[in-house]
């Protein structure tokens, strides 16, 4: 009996084709890029960094727009990329992987991204590092809006103990070899 009942959520694109995963999986939009100023949160799930790394145009547009309408934007993984890319980042605090730590400064020298959290709430900008930390984002956006018992009936679904808070270090690479 899964279903949405006291939230929703939409695959948006500008385009109904399927939309490839950095993995190769197709995902298929549900709808449109429907009014910024109808949703909550907008969440950007990054893909692969180089290569054409420019974002479309209508995608750009939309971003811009839901950043002026004031919507909390949400960059998950390389997401925050895409939102830095927007220009809807700045004096923004950012959170990315340690893997793609180097990448972020990299393309944006003028910033100081944050490694060693799982997500980093600022404003009504969020960014993740992606992977297991978006588990957490997801129950501290739950516990949020609807409490932390259903967070947690939320995270017992996915067979997780318990989230994790935001300031939780991020799993660090390997210094030696296995």
């Amino acid at each position: 009996h899964s279903r949405p009942i006291t939230c929703s959520w939409n695959v948006m694109s500008p385009s109904p084709a399927p939309i490839t995963s950095s993995s190769g999986v197709q995902i298929i939009p549900t709808s449109g890029l429907l009014p910024p100023q109808s949703l909550h949160y907008i969440v950007v799930v990054g893909g692969l960094l180089h290569g054409d790394i420019d974002l479309p145009k209508p995608t750009l547009n939309y971003l811009k727009e839901a950043g002026r309408c004031g919507i909390s934007l949400i960059g998950v993984c390389t997401g925050s990329f895409a939102l830095m890319r927007a220009g809807l980042m700045q004096n923004k605090k950012i959170c990315v992987s340690w893997f793609h730590y180097n990448d972020l400064i990299n393309e944006f020298p003028d910033v100081t991204p944050i490694a060693d959290q799982l997500f980093v709430i600022d404003g009504n900008r969020i960014t993740c590092a992606g992977g297991a930390g978006a588990i957490d984002l997801g129950a501290w956006l739950i516990e949020r809006h609807l409490g932390p018992s259903i967070a947690q009936k939320s995270l017992h679904i996915m067979l997780v103990d318990h989230a994790r808070s935001p300031d939780t270090p991020q799993p660090q690479p390997l210094t030696t070899e296995i």
